[in-house]
């Protein structure tokens, strides 16, 4: 599936891609507008895959990237960073990896945009080498005047096995911070 949209005389578009259980959502450039696009379609994905309740977690970067979608092959700095800031939380989350923040600081500076919030528990950023991130705040509406990703929380770590329902508590504190 691909996404584009006409500018001018230039065209834009996401590409996507997946294997396994690895989703890779991607653009043509590293134009704020192309960022914009990639960081909606991910959040909107991650999103309604919450609803669902399927658990997932992951990770915008910013970089370098080689493709060959048709032949499923992807490398580069950005990618991996991606999967190292995706996997080294202990939660069902979203967060924006440093590249991103380094991207975007004279833009608009993360700390002021509405969805995201500063990650900083340790219980959370688990193995990340870094001190904070930026992360999904699951704060996008309530239905009912209640959170509905709370719910797929819940309902996940119900069906969970032990060992991985602290990942639920991590993020459903999260969620009650923010939300």
């Amino acid at each position: 599936m691909r996404v584009a949209c006409k500018l001018g005389k230039s065209e834009v578009g996401l590409l996507n891609s997946w294997f396994s259980d690895t989703f890779i959502i991607y653009s043509r450039s590293d134009s704020l507008q192309d960022f914009a696009h990639v960081e909606s379609a991910a959040r909107i994905f991650f999103q309604l895959l919450l609803i669902k309740n399927i658990p997932v977690r992951g990770c915008i970067s910013h970089g370098k990237l080689y493709s060959q979608a048709k032949k499923n092959i992807f490398v580069g700095p950005a990618l991996i960073e991606a999967h190292l800031y995706g996997e080294a939380l202990d939660w069902v989350g979203f967060c924006l990896a440093p590249s991103i923040e380094e991207k975007l600081k004279d833009d608009l500076p993360l700390e002021q945009r509405a969805h995201y919030r500063k990650v900083s528990d340790r219980h959370i950023l688990r193995k990340a080498e870094v001190e904070y991130l930026y992360a999904f705040a699951f704060n996008n509406g309530t239905v009912n005047g209640k959170n509905p990703y709370r719910k797929a929380l819940e309902n996940m770590k119900a069906n969970a096995p032990p060992e991985a329902g602290l990942k639920y508590v991590n993020s459903m504190a999260f969620l009650d911070r923010f939300a």
